[in-house]
C-alpha cells in the first residue's frame, strides 16, 4: 500500500508546480506550524487539510513555504515512519526545486532514498530518486542511466517513473518547475493502433 502511495505521490501535479498560480500572500506563521504539528502524516502531506499544510501551500504555488512547513513538521511533528519521512523529504525537494532552489533540492532529495525496501519491491524507488537528483545537478549520463534502469524493469510503476525522468531529460537545461508546466517537455504520446 505504501509503495502504491509513493508511486502516486512521485507524480503529484501539485508537488511539481502545475497547480494554480501562487496565492496573493504566501505566509507560514508560528501558529500555522504549531497547527501543522498536530496533523497526521496523511493530513499534513497528502490532503489539503489546512491552508498552512504542505499540500495546500504547494497547490497554491507557495513552494518555499511548503518546504519550510515540511522541514518544521519533520523536525517537530509526530515521528513518522521511514517511508513517510522519505516521501516528505522527496516532496520538500520538489517544493525547493519548484521555488528555483535546485541546489538545495538536490541535497534534500537524497533523503528520499530508502534502505527498507526489499530487492523485489514493485518499483525501484531509489533509482527514481537518483534520476531526479541527476536532473537537479545536471548530470545527464546519470539521468539516462537511471531512466534505462527503470525501463528495463518493465513494471507499471517503474514505467511511470521512467516517463517522468524522460520528461526531465527532454527539457534538461530548463528549470525544474518549467519541466512540469511546459507541454514541450512532455514525451510524445504513443501511437494508437
Amino acid at each position: 500500500m505504501l509503495g502504491l502511495l509513493m508511486m502516486l505521490l512521485a507524480h503529484d501535479p501539485a508537488a511539481h508546480g502545475t497547480a494554480a498560480a501562487p496565492r496573493a500572500a504566501c505566509a507560514l506563521t508560528a501558529e500555522d506550524k504549531a497547527a501543522n504539528r498536530r496533523l497526521s502524516f496523511r493530513e499534513f502531506d497528502q490532503l489539503p487539510t489546512l491552508p498552512s499544510n504542505a499540500r495546500s501551500l504547494g497547490a497554491a504555488g507557495c513552494y518555499r513555504e511548503a518546504a519550510e512547513a515540511t522541514e518544521d513538521y519533520l523536525a517537530h511533528g509526530p515521528l513518522a515512519e521511514p517511508g513517510q519521512r522519505a516521501i516528505m523529504a522527496f516532496h520538500m525537494a520538489q517544493y525547493l526545486a519548484s521555488a528555483g532552489d535546485e541546489r538545495e533540492a538536490a541535497r534534500v532529495v537524497t533523503l528520499g532514498r530508502r534502505a527498507d525496501l526489499p530487492p523485489a519491491y514493485h518499483i525501484d524507488w531509489n533509482s527514481y530518486v537518483d534520476g531526479v537528483r541527476a536532473f537537479l545537478v545536471k548530470d545527464r549520463p546519470a539521468l539516462v542511466e537511471t531512466t534505462a534502469r527503470l525501463r528495463a524493469r518493465k513494471t507499471a510503476g517503474d514505467d511511470m517513473n521512467a516517463a517522468a525522468l524522460e520528461r526531465l531529460g527532454r527539457c534538461f537545461e530548463r528549470p525544474y518547475k518549467d519541466v512540469w508546466t511546459s507541454d514541450a517537455c512532455a514525451p510524445p504520446k504513443p501511437e494508437t493502433p
